[in-house]
């Protein structure tokens, strides 16, 4: 399946209870929400890099719209992964409050998780006629470390359109990637780096940005690998443009 990003949001939430509803998200409310993916990536942790990441197992959402039609009815939190090669497609204003995600089992209250989505707006299953020609790579040294990485100075692409992001690194490395529009009417808001890996196995589905002119100076990379990852690993970010 094609996928084509037009802005993106999240939400994250702690798992401290069987049943935990959605909050307010004052910030999604009345946006046609084209698509939710999860953040599983057992290796790394939220975006404070204070909870590891839940492994979903056991773990279901339901989810309505706004007229009061369910839209997921306890669904495996699992199909919604990033890492899957295909996603749902929802097109439609999410009644947040009403929705909620249920984990059976006891709770290990000494070792609280969090669940983190990406919720996709206006986004379109369709892609680019073909991939754009121009890549420049990005390269970064990771540790399993919290670190905050600024893109501040680097003009490099100004004036160029980015239409997709790939990380093709054999080695995983969990973080969130901020990207500021100069169109203010888009956002790319903390965005998992699983979402752009592209070295498993298998076919996932093409990601696509719609096109769109970056301020480099205000975004960000946030690095949240776990104890467990890998102590020294390289990050090879591949910006695609126009």
């Amino acid at each position: 399946m094609l996928f084509n990003i037009d802005s993106c949001d999240f939400i994250q939430m702690i798992v401290n209870d069987n049943r935990i509803y959605f909050p307010a998200s004052s910030h999604l409310q009345g946006k046609n929400i084209h698509a939710i993916m999860i953040n599983d990536d057992v290796m790394g942790t939220d975006i404070t890099g204070d909870y590891t990441l839940d492994d979903t197992d056991n773990t279901y959402i339901t989810l309505y719209d706004i007229s009061g039609k369910m839209i997921f009815d306890r669904l495996p939190l699992m199909m919604l992964s990033t890492s899957r090669t295909n996603y749902f497609i929802i097109d439609r204003v999410i009644d947040w409050e009403r929705s909620f995600i249920e984990k059976l089992g006891s709770i290990d209250y000494d070792n609280i998780t969090a669940v983190f989505f990406s919720v996709f707006i206006n986004g379109q299953s369709k892609s680019p006629q073909k991939d754009p020609e121009n890549i420049y790579t990005l390269t970064y040294p990771v540790s399993n470390t919290a670190e905050t990485i600024l893109f501040k100075n680097f003009h490099a692409l100004n004036g160029k359109k980015i239409s997709r992001i790939t990380l093709n690194d054999a080695d995983h490395v969990n973080g969130y990637l901020t990207l500021v529009p100069k169109d203010k009417k888009r956002y790319i808001n903390n965005l998992p780096l699983s979402f752009f890996y592209t070295d498993w196995s298998y076919n996932i589905d093409i990601r696509y940005i719609n096109p769109v002119e970056i301020d480099w100076d205000r975004s960000y990379l946030l690095l949240r690998p776990t104890s467990e990852s890998e102590y020294y690993n390289t990050l090879n970010i591949n910006l695609h443009y126009e």
